[in-house]
């Protein structure tokens, strides 16, 4: 029995010893080594990196581009608007009687003195070539007073007016600058002197106290050549094209005018500069006889029995003529053979 069980345990033993020697091959066949905590981080974060690198340079990419491309744009500001420069101011002129004022709107390319006079004898309302010897502007208390020196050119047309006239005249200069300035007040001399009558400060000036008188326009200057043809004509296509604008008091153009206004503008439009007031305009130009009429020659008349052109038309041929009528309310064409017309007719003007 002892035999029979050593034998059975050597058996056992062998048994099992084969048994360990699969599992060694077995494990020995796996031979390759696991991947350490180290390889497994590599392995991880590597691709993970290259994920990462990849969209932060394209989103870097993205977001460089955009902000490179405004740079090279022009800026804004270099390319202004012409209104961001221009001064809109409202200039003062006595209206065709001489007895109140009217204002008419335009723009300045900028606020100065020399520009104020020129833009105010363009309209006539005073002698073309009147400059501002000095100009100040000072403000004390809350009040601003303006300070003006005008040239000889100025002086001397005061001195030759009328009380009428020089009313008129400084009126149009003082209400201009203070309204353009904002000013309260303002003294105004010429060549370094006092004007006769307009000492001290002034403010603005109202109506006209004194009647004109017809007198004093006798001394005004005369324009000499008559226009060429060409430049009558050219009026003339500047009025017909403005046929049925409205009527408009104080409107001198582009869209509105009231009877003067209309021919100031037909001229101006065409490079000649005649006064904006009625009276003044038929003190000026060469005198034209009815029968030698030309295409672009205005004609003047007297509506209200004074004397005095009052009323002013621009000849267009053919017998007819162009105004900006009050009763139309319109720019209209007429007839100057009409009746109503003949018997107030004073005379015609021709400018260049």
């Amino acid at each position: 029995m002892k035999r029979i069980a050593a034998l059975l345990l050597a058996a056992a033993l062998f048994l099992a010893l084969t048994a360990c020697g699969r599992k060694t091959d077995n494990v020995i066949v796996l031979d390759d080594p696991a991947p350490t905590t180290q390889d497994r981080q590599e392995t991880k974060t590597d691709p993970a990196a290259t994920k990462q690198d990849e969209p932060q340079q394209e989103q870097q990419e993205t977001q460089t581009t955009p902000a490179q491309e405004p740079a090279a744009e022009p800026a804004p500001a270099e390319e202004p608007t012409p209104a961001a420069t221009a001064e809109k101011v409202k200039l003062y002129f006595s209206n065709d009687a001489g007895t109140q004022f009217i204002s008419y709107k335009t723009s300045l390319d900028k606020l100065t003195a020399g520009n104020l006079l020129s833009a105010l004898a363009d309209m006539g309302a005073v002698p073309s070539g009147t400059r501002a010897s000095s100009f100040t502007s000072a403000e004390d208390g809350g009040k601003t007073t303006l300070k003006l020196d005008l040239n000889g050119t100025f002086a001397k047309r005061f001195a030759e007016s009328g009380p009428s006239g020089r009313y008129m005249m400084l009126g149009s200069v003082v209400n201009t600058f203070l309204e353009a300035f904002r000013a309260d007040e303002m003294t105004v001399t010429a060549e370094g002197k006092a004007l006769e009558g307009y000492t001290g400060a002034l403010t603005a000036f109202g109506s006209n106290p004194n009647p004109p008188d017809p007198a004093e326009t006798a001394t005004q200057e005369q324009t000499a050549p008559a226009p060429t043809s060409s430049s009558g004509n050219a009026v003339v296509d500047t009025a017909l094209s403005l046929e049925g604008a409205p009527y408009a008091n104080g409107g001198a153009g582009p869209d509105s005018f009231d009877n003067s206004g209309f021919v100031y503008y037909c001229f101006k439009a065409n490079g000649v500069t005649i006064p904006r007031q009625t009276s003044a305009m038929y003190q000026k130009g060469t005198a034209v006889s009815a029968d030698a009429l030309e295409k672009g020659d205005v004609l003047f008349y007297d509506l209200d029995g004074s004397g005095k052109a009052t009323y002013a038309a621009i000849y267009v041929g053919g017998g007819k003529a162009l105004t900006s009528s009050v009763s139309r309310s319109a720019v209209t064409k007429f007839s100057i053979s009409t009746n109503w017309y003949t018997e107030r007719y004073l005379g015609a003007r021709r400018y260049g």
